[in-house]
This record gives C-alpha cells, sequence and structure tokens, in this order.
C-alpha cells in the first residue's frame, strides 16, 4: 500500500543512503589500494628495490625497511633528513663528487632522471655497488624541488661477475699473446 512519507523523513533517509554509499565506496577504495601496495612491495621484495621519498618542505626523508637494509642505516637514523645525510657520508670517496654532482643536476633541473651506478660502503658489508634512479616530482614557481622520489637496487654480485669475465677476458688475450710468440720463436 502505497504511503506518504513527510518531505523532512526522506530527506534524513536519503542522507542516511549517501552515508552508507560513501563508507561502501570509500572501503572498496581502501581495499583496491591495500592489494595495490601489496602487489608494490611484493614486487619491489623480488626485485630487491628500495624506495625513499624526500619531502624538502616538510624537510623529512622517507625510506622504506628494504632502503634501511641495503644501505645498513640503522633505524635511529630514519628522523628528518638523516637517511639522506647517513646516504651522502657513505658514498664512495671516488665516486662522491660525481654523484653528488648528478644529484644537483636532478634539483637544479638540468637533468630530467637520474640513472646512477657507483661503489658505496656500507658499515657491516663494506663496498658495494647500487644503481641508483631518482626524479623529481615536484618543484615550486622558481623551479626549486619540493619532493623527490626514487629506487636503489644492489648490484655488487652483477659488478663482480663483470670483473671476472674482463679478469677472463684480460688472461685469454694475454694467453694468445704468448702462444703466438712461442709459435713465433719455434718458426
Amino acid at each position: 500500500r502505497a504511503r506518504n512519507w513527510p518531505d523532512a523523513l526522506v530527506q534524513q533517509l536519503q542522507l542516511v543512503a549517501q552515508v552508507f554509499t560513501n563508507v561502501l565506496v570509500r572501503r572498496r577504495h581502501e581495499q583496491r589500494l591495500q592489494k595495490s601496495q601489496a602487489l608494490l612491495a611484493a614486487g619491489s621484495e623480488l626485485a630487491g628495490i628500495g624506495f625513499y621519498e624526500v619531502d624538502f618542505v616538510e624537510g623529512v626523508a622517507n625510506v622504506d625497511g628494504r632502503m634501511r637494509e641495503l644501505l645498513g642505516i640503522h633505524p635511529s637514523r630514519t628522523q628528518g633528513m638523516q637517511a639522506l645525510s647517513f646516504w651522502m657520508e657513505h658514498l664512495h670517496p671516488d665516486d662522491r663528487e660525481r654523484v653528488l654532482d648528478r644529484r644537483r643536476q636532478l634539483h637544479d633541473g638540468s637533468l630530467k632522471e637520474l640513472g646512477e651506478e657507483y661503489r658505496f660502503l656500507h658499515p657491516t658489508r663494506g663496498e658495494i655497488w647500487i644503481h641508483h634512479l631518482a626524479r623529481v616530482v615536484s618543484r615550486d614557481a622558481a623551479g626549486l624541488t619540493l619532493k623527490s622520489y626514487g629506487a636503489l637496487r644492489d648490484i655488487t654480485q652483477a659488478k663482480r661477475v663483470e670483473e671476472e669475465l674482463r679478469d677472463l677476458s684480460r688472461r685469454l688475450i694475454r694467453a694468445h699473446e704468448e702462444e703466438r710468440s712461442l709459435l713465433a720463436r719455434e718458426l
């Protein structure tokens, strides 16, 4: 049977329905976000990638757990810009100037994206090789960097294999030259 609902009651019921709809939409969005974050975390873990974000406005360098592990950053050194300072302090002396110069180029806008390989002095593992990608994601009206993101990966094993291959190649060339010398003397 048909009923006549007062307009005030209809408006209240519509408001309640909107609240429930918003809650359901928000919950679905949060579930998708959590799933996406879990996939990203799993992928970065498999790839051995550590992430960071530097917010120059807030004066904070946020690093994930993989990044702390990769660089040997103690959890007590993650406040403010301490992680960034730690990274700079532990750059290999022979690579420091080049890497910091490329970082300056990224932040002054003359370089769109940073892609560098360099040595890093890990506090417990010693010298390791890092592949570093970074990008500035926001600048102010004057072009100064407000926020940047980056990802680092340990490529020490790959560098060792490269060096072993170079060494093997040098030894092979030397052996060929010695063999040629020996044949030349015999002839």
